[in-house]
């Protein structure tokens, strides 16, 4: 049976965020777990206890502290942060993809359990911490969901280290592809096929070279199914692509 977690309610997410101005990810995680409104879905699987909730929040505490929370967060720190963590809530938090779709999970999860560790892996600039990293407005930008897409996307089972292409890019490069989630990103299979072809051309790969390959396959998806191509045809198709934005470029 698959988890049910909190959603938060939107008449709490100002509040929560509110309470978050000002404060060091440590003096964040002091304030603890606040009381704040909240629903589960009706069914789909068995609601989280508030034992549970605390020892998430312990776990997501730890898996920050091996990587420098809360006094450095320098981006090598942070980049091995969010491929270990990617792999983690995935393989823990036991929900389904209708239950990871909830803007309101994430919200809870990163305003309520876990807004410490938003906060360090986000820093506050001015004027202040950037609200989509902890509420769910924007699931490819929530500190926790942008991280379990990830990994529901591109897991591979049938590999020894099913989470291997999670590790395969850079953030700017695997985020052009996750921001796509709803297209390009929402059929795995060509999730992987993209991320294997990147990695491929990893010494001549830029941002300009992906950002035009995503437009080309973009543009095919309109009149081509890639949910019914198996693997080789996925990756002869996205090699195609790239090589067509390769020779575009360098003509440019």
């Amino acid at each position: 049976m698959t988890r049910l977690y909190p959603r938060l309610l939107p008449s709490e997410v100002d509040k929560a965020f509110a309470l978050l101005a000002g404060l060091s990810p440590h003096a964040i995680e002091l304030l603890g777990l606040q009381e704040s409104g909240y629903v589960f879905a009706a069914a789909g699987g068995d609601r989280v206890s508030p034992d549970e909730l605390a020892a998430l929040r312990s776990e997501l505490t730890a898996c920050a502290r091996e990587f420098g929370y809360p006094d450095t967060n320098r981006i090598d720190d942070l980049i091995a942060f969010d491929r270990t963590l990617a792999r983690w809530l995935h393989r823990q938090l036991d929900i389904v993809p209708g239950e990871a779709s909830s803007k309101a999970v994430w919200g809870y999860l990163g305003l309520v359990v876990a807004p410490h560790v938003a906060a360090w892996r986000f820093p506050s600039r001015e004027p202040g911490y950037t609200r989509e990293r902890f509420d769910g407005s924007d699931l490819t930008r929530n500190t926790f969901s942008r991280l379990w897409w990830r990994a529901a996307v591109l897991v591979d089972e049938d590999q020894p280290d099913p989470y291997r292409l999670v590790d395969l890019l850079g953030e700017e490069a695997i985020d052009q592809l996750m921001a796509r989630r709803r297209s390009l990103a929402a059929s795995p299979g060509l999730a992987r096929a993209i991320v294997r072809e990147a990695s491929r051309r990893e010494n001549d790969l830029d941002r300009s070279l992906l950002r035009d390959a995503l437009q080309r396959l973009l543009r095919l998806s309109a009149f081509m199914d890639f949910e019914v191509m198996d693997d080789f045809e996925l990756s002869r198709t996205v090699g195609e692509e790239f090589d067509a934005s390769h020779q575009a470029l360098r003509g440019a």
